[in-house]
């Protein structure tokens, strides 16, 4: 029998199952945890292989330049080696597309792509609309005739299955803007 003394040491108690169910809650957490983000990766790949393989069936574009839709930031970014992050939710690059220098936006919510956006730069005018607008239709087939609004210059927009494109040519001040836009909808309800 040990008895309390002063300055005496006093036996341990036996912290053996403290410990051991300490170690197995960890590792539990950790396989959840690992678990969960293995489920997620899969999810997403799964999303963005049926999301392509309804693009396909739709003959609507299943993004743009080997960028798929719902991608995530970093393997966009692995695509575009000369690309920078324009903020947290924009990758931009600096290319020709359609014949003409530009700048691509590739946005992202929640890490997924979900909007392109390609701004030309140098002339923008009737005319250069008219031969890029040439060149969208070769692209992703026949628009709507471009019309003018009190915002646009030059509109034209169609949708295919769940993906919109818009090409459109507007002023800000002085300045004037070219855009190709693709994005995807929410559903593929014409509005």
């Amino acid at each position: 029998m040990i008895e309390r003394q002063e300055n005496k040491i006093q036996p341990r108690k036996n912290r053996g199952p403290i410990i051991g169910l300490v170690i197995f809650i960890t590792i539990y957490i950790a396989i959840v945890f690992v678990s969960k983000f293995v489920g997620k990766q899969e999810g997403r790949e799964a999303a963005i292989v049926e999301i392509q393989k309804e693009s396909i069936a739709d003959n609507a574009p299943t993004g743009f330049m080997g960028a798929k839709w719902l991608m995530p930031i970093s393997q966009v970014e692995a695509l575009f080696p000369d690309a920078y992050r324009f903020d947290k939710d924009n990758l931009k690059l600096d290319t020709i597309v359609f014949d003409r220098p530009a700048f691509v936006d590739f946005k992202f919510k929640n890490n997924s792509l979900l909007m392109i956006i390609i701004t030309f730069k140098g002339e923008k005018n009737k005319k250069t609309y008219r031969l890029t607008h040439d060149l969208v239709m070769k692209e992703y087939g026949v628009f709507p005739e471009a019309t003018s609004t009190s915002k646009y210059i030059l509109i034209s927009k169609k949708r295919i299955g769940r993906i919109a494109i818009r090409h459109q040519l507007y002023k800000i001040g002085e300045m004037s803007i070219e855009q190709v836009m693709l994005y995807r909808t929410k559903s593929s309800k014409q509005k």
